[in-house]
């Protein structure tokens, strides 16, 4: 008979235990339950390259439409809003060279650096799941088309004609590639509050 109620006493605690721990394993860093889906608000712009803006909202969407992890609703009906902000579009230096007449450096590749402010706001609770700064950024070089200009313009470890994302003018291809960045990294930020 004791040993009976000592196995019920122990089996009891065991299962008060694995109760309390999955409970509190199940609910931190979760996503609340009432958040289904999401409106990616229209994105401001701070920086003077005004055709990004239509560009990374397509992509945020195609993003969030291809991992299905979010349903995308309008404004009213959507259960959290994700607001974007464009602050800055930089060009900067990379890696220097020497001119033909072996005088002046000259600017061999450029680096741009996209920067984003995202807000992922609950509606329901009127609170920001996240708030961060994201910085993003793609090398280009000075030749006629970022195919053929010999750099890992994406920092994928491919190139040129083996890298599917390198085509088009140089600095137009670095933008495209630190949209797509930006867009994966929002998702990455989206998804790692579950």
């Amino acid at each position: 008979m004791v040993w009976i109620r000592k196995k019920l006493v122990n089996n009891f605690f065991i299962l008060l235990i694995i109760v309390f721990s999955c409970g509190f394993y199940s609910t931190k860093g979760s996503l609340p339950v009432h958040i289904k889906s999401i409106h990616v608000s229209s994105i401001l712009n701070e920086s003077p390259e005004h055709s990004i803006t239509d560009r990374l909202l397509d992509e945020i969407n195609n993003t969030l439409i291809d991992e299905n992890i979010l349903e995308i609703k309008d404004w009213n009906s959507a259960d959290s809003r994700l607001n974007i902000t464009i602050l800055r579009v930089e060009d900067s230096p990379n890696v220097y060279g020497l001119g033909s007449n072996n005088e002046f450096n000259e600017v061999d590749e450029w680096k741009v650096v996209l920067t984003c402010s995202v807000d992922w706001v609950d509606v329901f609770n009127g609170k920001s799941l996240f708030k961060t700064n994201i910085n993003t950024s793609a090398i280009y070089g000075t030749e006629s088309d970022i195919n053929i200009d010999g750099i890992d313009n994406d920092g994928d470890n491919l190139i040129d004609g083996n890298d599917s994302d390198e085509f088009g003018p140089p600095r137009e291809g670095a933008i495209r590639i630190a949209i797509e960045k930006i867009s994966r990294e929002i998702l990455n930020q989206i998804t790692s509050t579950w």
